[in-house]
C-alpha cells in the first residue's frame, strides 16, 4: 500500500512588492494609438493602389511610359494635386493627367 500525506502544506507568504499596477486609462490610450496607426497604415496603403489604378489607365490611354508611338491617341501630361475622399477624410493625392493629341483632358 502507498502511504498518503495527510499533514498540512504550509503556503509561503506572497510579498506584492514587485507587482507593478497598471491603470486602465494608460492601457486605453495605448490601444487609441494602435488603432490610429492602422488607420493610418490602411490610408497609405489605399492611396498607393488608387495611384497604381490610375497609372494603369493613363498607361492604356497613352501607351507605356518612354516608347514612342507615333499613332498614339494620347499623351502624359503629369500630375496635378487633387483631393479624393478615402477612409471616410479628405486626402491629398498626385493625380496623374493624360492628354488627347488635340489638347484636351481625358477622364481616368
Amino acid at each position: 500500500m502507498k502511504k498518503s500525506f495527510t499533514g498540512s502544506i504550509s503556503v509561503p507568504a506572497c510579498s506584492f512588492a514587485n507587482v507593478v499596477p497598471v491603470s486602465v486609462p494608460a492601457l486605453a490610450a495605448v490601444l487609441a494609438d494602435v488603432r490610429s496607426a492602422f488607420f493610418g497604415l490602411c490610408v497609405q496603403a489605399g492611396k498607393e493602389v488608387l495611384s497604381a489604378m490610375m497609372e494603369a489607365e493613363r498607361t492604356v490611354l497613352c501607351g507605356p511610359k518612354g516608347k514612342p508611338n507615333p499613332h498614339r491617341h494620347a499623351g502624359r501630361g503629369g500630375h496635378t494635386r487633387s483631393c479624393v475622399t478615402l477612409g471616410g477624410q479628405r486626402i491629398a493625392i498626385l493625380r496623374p493627367r493624360a492628354r488627347s493629341v488635340v489638347g484636351k483632358e481625358l477622364a481616368l
